[in-house]
Protein backbone atom coordinates (compact mmCIF):
# COMPACT_ATOMS: atom_id res chain seq x y z
CA UNK A 1 0.00 0.00 0.00
CA UNK A 2 0.96 3.41 -0.39
CA UNK A 3 1.09 6.36 1.61
CA UNK A 4 0.77 10.30 0.10
CA UNK A 5 3.53 12.49 1.83
CA UNK A 6 3.66 16.46 0.82
CA UNK A 7 5.95 18.31 3.09
CA UNK A 8 6.46 22.35 2.90
CA UNK A 9 9.71 24.14 3.69
CA UNK A 10 10.40 27.94 3.46
CA UNK A 11 13.85 28.97 2.74
CA UNK A 12 14.79 32.02 3.59
CA UNK A 13 17.56 33.56 0.09
CA UNK A 14 16.95 35.31 -3.24
CA UNK A 15 14.49 32.54 -5.53
CA UNK A 16 16.54 33.33 -8.48
CA UNK A 17 20.06 32.49 -7.00
CA UNK A 18 18.05 29.27 -5.22
CA UNK A 19 16.46 28.19 -8.67
CA UNK A 20 20.26 28.28 -9.95
CA UNK A 21 21.85 26.03 -7.16
CA UNK A 22 18.28 23.83 -7.41
CA UNK A 23 19.57 23.41 -11.14
CA UNK A 24 22.94 22.09 -10.19
CA UNK A 25 24.27 19.13 -8.97
CA UNK A 26 22.64 17.37 -6.34
CA UNK A 27 25.69 16.43 -4.90
CA UNK A 28 26.06 20.29 -4.06
CA UNK A 29 22.48 20.39 -2.01
CA UNK A 30 22.06 16.69 -1.37
CA UNK A 31 22.86 15.98 2.28
CA UNK A 32 24.42 13.22 0.95
CA UNK A 33 27.86 11.24 2.11
CA UNK A 34 28.98 10.11 -1.59
CA UNK A 35 28.09 9.88 -4.83
CA UNK A 36 27.25 5.96 -6.11
CA UNK A 37 26.28 6.70 -9.91
CA UNK A 38 25.28 8.84 -12.33
CA UNK A 39 22.71 10.11 -10.62
CA UNK A 40 22.09 8.55 -7.45
CA UNK A 41 23.71 9.61 -3.97
CA UNK A 42 24.16 7.53 -0.80
CA UNK A 43 22.14 9.86 1.74
CA UNK A 44 21.65 10.20 5.51
CA UNK A 45 17.83 10.83 6.16
CA UNK A 46 17.13 11.85 9.84
CA UNK A 47 14.74 11.58 12.30
CA UNK A 48 14.84 13.45 15.86
CA UNK A 49 18.32 11.53 16.61
CA UNK A 50 18.43 8.41 14.57
CA UNK A 51 19.74 8.56 11.18
CA UNK A 52 19.23 5.75 8.01
CA UNK A 53 21.44 5.79 4.88
CA UNK A 54 19.31 5.48 1.32
CA UNK A 55 19.84 5.69 -2.26
CA UNK A 56 18.60 8.91 -3.22
CA UNK A 57 18.13 9.12 -6.73
CA UNK A 58 17.52 12.47 -8.64
CA UNK A 59 16.52 12.87 -11.72
CA UNK A 60 16.83 16.59 -14.29
CA UNK A 61 15.31 19.56 -13.26
CA UNK A 62 12.46 20.99 -15.37
CA UNK A 63 10.36 24.16 -15.10
CA UNK A 64 6.69 24.45 -14.67
CA UNK A 65 5.38 27.64 -13.82
CA UNK A 66 7.12 29.46 -11.09
CA UNK A 67 7.98 25.91 -9.66
CA UNK A 68 11.56 23.75 -10.86
CA UNK A 69 10.80 20.25 -10.01
CA UNK A 70 13.29 17.01 -9.99
CA UNK A 71 11.55 13.44 -9.72
CA UNK A 72 13.39 11.96 -6.15
CA UNK A 73 13.17 8.57 -5.45
CA UNK A 74 14.92 6.71 -1.91
CA UNK A 75 15.12 3.58 -1.15
CA UNK A 76 16.92 2.25 2.73
CA UNK A 77 20.54 0.91 2.13
CA UNK A 78 21.36 -2.17 4.55
CA UNK A 79 24.00 -1.83 7.42
CA UNK A 80 26.49 -4.65 7.19
CA UNK A 81 26.78 -4.04 11.08
CA UNK A 82 23.00 -4.82 11.71
CA UNK A 83 21.85 -8.53 12.48
CA UNK A 84 18.64 -7.60 11.31
CA UNK A 85 18.04 -6.07 7.48
CA UNK A 86 16.20 -3.04 8.76
CA UNK A 87 16.42 -1.93 4.95
CA UNK A 88 13.27 -4.50 4.64
CA UNK A 89 11.10 -2.70 7.14
CA UNK A 90 11.31 0.44 6.19
CA UNK A 91 9.38 2.66 3.33
CA UNK A 92 10.72 3.18 -0.19
CA UNK A 93 9.81 7.10 -1.44
CA UNK A 94 8.89 8.04 -4.80
CA UNK A 95 8.00 11.57 -5.66
CA UNK A 96 9.20 14.73 -6.51
CA UNK A 97 11.01 17.27 -5.14
CA UNK A 98 10.13 20.88 -6.07
CA UNK A 99 11.59 24.76 -5.74
CA UNK A 100 9.09 27.03 -5.77
CA UNK A 101 10.48 30.42 -7.22
CA UNK A 102 8.32 33.22 -6.89
CA UNK A 103 8.15 36.40 -4.55
CA UNK A 104 9.69 34.02 -1.93
CA UNK A 105 11.05 30.42 -1.69
CA UNK A 106 9.67 27.39 -0.67
CA UNK A 107 11.11 23.50 -0.96
CA UNK A 108 8.22 20.91 -1.80
CA UNK A 109 8.34 17.23 -1.48
CA UNK A 110 5.57 15.31 -2.60
CA UNK A 111 4.77 12.06 -3.74
CA UNK A 112 4.04 8.30 -2.19
CA UNK A 113 5.85 5.58 0.13
CA UNK A 114 5.41 2.40 0.37
CA UNK A 115 4.21 0.84 3.25
CA UNK A 116 5.92 -2.29 4.35
CA UNK A 117 4.46 -5.56 6.18
CA UNK A 118 1.25 -5.34 4.41
CA UNK A 119 -1.64 -5.04 7.05
CA UNK A 120 0.86 -4.80 10.06
CA UNK A 121 2.64 -1.90 8.56
CA UNK A 122 -0.90 -0.48 7.73
CA UNK A 123 -1.58 -0.60 11.63
CA UNK A 124 1.95 0.88 12.70
CA UNK A 125 1.63 3.54 9.85
CA UNK A 126 -2.09 4.77 11.21
CA UNK A 127 -0.20 4.68 14.51
CA UNK A 128 3.20 6.16 13.89
CA UNK A 129 5.19 6.10 10.93
CA UNK A 130 3.16 8.14 8.82
CA UNK A 131 3.76 11.13 11.86
CA UNK A 132 7.86 9.33 11.58
CA UNK A 133 7.39 9.93 7.66
CA UNK A 134 6.07 13.58 7.69
CA UNK A 135 8.60 14.70 10.16
CA UNK A 136 11.35 12.51 8.30
CA UNK A 137 10.48 14.46 5.47
CA UNK A 138 10.84 17.91 6.62
CA UNK A 139 14.04 17.40 8.41
CA UNK A 140 15.53 16.21 4.76
CA UNK A 141 13.84 20.18 3.47
CA UNK A 142 15.61 21.61 6.13
CA UNK A 143 18.93 20.39 5.43
CA UNK A 144 18.61 20.89 1.65
CA UNK A 145 17.21 24.29 2.41
CA UNK A 146 20.60 25.23 4.25
CA UNK A 147 22.84 23.61 1.77
CA UNK A 148 21.06 25.32 -0.97
CA UNK A 149 21.51 28.56 0.42
CA UNK A 150 25.44 27.86 0.91
CA UNK A 151 25.08 26.42 -3.13
CA UNK A 152 23.47 30.65 -3.77
CA UNK A 153 26.06 31.99 -1.74
CA UNK A 154 29.00 30.18 -3.37
CA UNK A 155 27.55 30.98 -6.74
CA UNK A 156 26.73 34.29 -5.95
CA UNK A 157 31.04 35.05 -4.20
CA UNK A 158 29.55 35.38 -0.76
CA UNK A 159 31.89 34.45 1.72
CA UNK A 160 29.89 31.36 3.72
CA UNK A 161 28.69 31.63 7.63
CA UNK A 162 29.74 29.87 10.30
Amino acid sequence: MSRALHVFHPVDAPPNGLALAFDSDPGGWLPAVRRLGPSAWRVELRFRGLSRPVRCEVGDAWIIGDTTWRTLRWVPLSDPNEGLPLERVLPTFSGELGLHHADTATLVLTGTYDVPLAAAGELADAALLNRVARHTGDSFLREVARRLVEVTRSLQGVPATT
